[in-house]
């Protein structure tokens, strides 16, 4: 007895076939799925994910390599931890000559996406560009605008 394509038969095996495939599938991409650790801040004690295994697919491989590497540090801070390290460290940055400055952000000027907490903050639901992001611009836009270093 010859089966038809659509008999009960066919249709079964082949949706036991589609299954099977998707569970190979996922149990492929939880394998390669980057493992995420979950830790606290060294700072202000705040759980997060971090990928210790691969930097590139972690939160903070988003952020610019803006502070000098630092011997002592052994463990991650949370994304507002870095933010206000990075953020301090410019600081020092601001009071050197504007030429320093501008020669310092520089490098980064490439870093096209624009971090909240680094490159502006919401005030009023409007953008305010951070004293970082016009030095990465490199020019003044002669616009007055609030935190522009160049004026």
């Amino acid at each position: 007895m010859a089966l038809s394509l659509c008999s009960p038969k066919v249709i079964n095996s082949a949706n036991a076939f589609c299954i099977f495939i998707m569970f190979v599938i996922l149990a492929a991409l939880l394998l390669i799925r980057p493992k995420m650790t979950q830790i606290d801040c060294s700072q202000c004690n705040t759980t997060l994910n971090c990928n210790v295994n691969d930097i590139t697919a972690c939160w903070c491989y988003q952020l610019p390599a803006i502070l000098p590497l630092d011997d002592t540090a052994t463990s991650c801070l949370c994304r507002l931890c870095t933010l206000a390290k990075i953020n301090s460290y410019l600081e020092t940055i601001y009071t050197q000559p504007i030429k320093a400055q501008i020669a310092f952000a520089k490098q980064f000027r490439s870093h096209d996406n624009l971090i909240e907490g680094l490159d502006y903050t919401m005030q009023n639901n409007y953008m305010v560009f951070s004293k970082w992001y016009f030095l990465k611009r490199g020019t003044c836009c002669k616009n007055g605008c609030k935190n522009c270093p160049y004026s």
